[in-house]
């Protein structure tokens, strides 16, 4: 992402989620979206489904709805 992009995103992102470096299963460390653990607190912890996308999905196949989040 060019830098006016991740302007962009920074600007979008709610309270309590930054920017920040990552660990992968592979060891690589890249930048990643992160929440502070109090903006964390009582949310659903997807790590299970390997990510937001596989999450999302999970959500349309138990309700049919093509968008959940929205």
């Amino acid at each position: 992402i060019p830098p006016a992009g991740l302007g962009q995103i920074l600007l979008q992102e709610p309270p309590g989620l930054a920017i920040g470096k990552v660990k992968l299963d592979t060891g690589e460390i890249v930048l990643g979206v992160i929440g502070e653990a109090i903006a964390c607190q009582d949310q659903t912890e997807i790590t299970q489904f390997g990510g937001w996308r596989a999450y999302i999905d999970s959500l349309q196949a138990i309700s049919g709805v093509k968008d959940p989040v929205s």
